[in-house]
């Protein structure tokens, strides 16, 4: 922290100086008294009456609240979405994330085999990340 010391001088015909109260005027004499002053920049990041561990609780608190508000749901859902593209089988009625319907005809380790169209004459490879449900067409 800075410190200004401030070493007022009085003499014995204007004793309001002693204690810094005269403003900036000087006297002439010997130091009477000792006033060490906290410089107004000393706060600086911590804004004077913030201490360094209120400041860290308060950002603790932030990222614990965001953690359970978005990345923890964020972390369930993607393992809903993992479990579900796991359990799926040949037969399954699916829904891409383009919005395309189909029918699983062949299951490999990184794709599905799907048939799309109402002739279900068209088959084309799509990776196992890209089917986001189970649905029927309606």
């Amino acid at each position: 922290m800075n410190y200004n010391i401030i070493l007022a001088q009085a003499t014995t015909t204007d004793p309001g100086l002693a204690l810094g109260a005269g403003g900036t005027q000087t006297a002439t004499g010997t130091p009477t008294e000792v006033v060490v002053v906290q410089d107004a920049a000393a706060g600086g990041l911590f804004g004077g009456g913030m201490n360094m561990w209120s400041f860290l609780i308060m950002y603790g608190a932030i990222i614990a609240i965001a953690w359970l508000m978005l990345i923890r749901p964020q972390r369930r859902q993607q393992k809903q979405m993992r479990e579900m593209q796991e359990a799926l089988k040949v037969g399954d009625n699916i829904i891409t994330a383009s919005g395309t319907y189909g029918t699983i005809v062949e299951n490999n380790e990184e794709t599905f085999l799907i048939e799309f169209g109402s002739g279900k004459s068209v088959r084309i490879p799509v990776a196992k990340n890209q089917v986001v449900g189970v649905k029927e067409p309606k």
